[in-house]
């Protein structure tokens, strides 16, 4: 935890696999693990992406935007957001485009940000 991983990527490769016994184990671990963790009143926002992760695979794209984009406003900054093969259901969502071009427009002010501080 927070990110239940490598559990949710393994839990994945078994929905690729068709092996759905053993995805619904990992999934449901990582689901029980996810609510032990909002109900200690923790708040990171690797639980937040964890919940988007888990409502993508599920098929719950609406749910899996709004974890993403609450992730975002606490702190999410992952470049390889946009290549996690667990959100690749919402690749078409213009919700979810617009986090990732959120994300990558943020980490591109921070780069230039780095670069003006470090040239002074």
């Amino acid at each position: 935890m927070p990110s239940c991983s490598p559990a949710i990527e393994i839990a994945w490769a078994y929905k690729e696999l068709g092996q759905a016994d053993n995805y619904v184990k990992l999934i449901n671990e990582c689901k029980y693990l996810y609510q032990e963790q909002k109900k200690s009143s923790i708040a990171y926002f690797e639980l937040d992406y964890l919940a988007a992760r888990i409502y993508a695979l599920e098929g719950q794209p609406t749910q899996a935007v709004q974890f993403l984009s609450k992730a975002i406003d606490d702190g999410w900054r992952e470049w390889w957001t946009q290549y996690d093969p667990l959100l690749k259901s919402l690749k078409d969502d213009a919700e979810f485009q617009k986090l990732l071009e959120f994300i990558e427009a943020d980490l591109t002010r921070q780069r230039q940000e780095a670069k003006r501080l470090f040239l002074k």
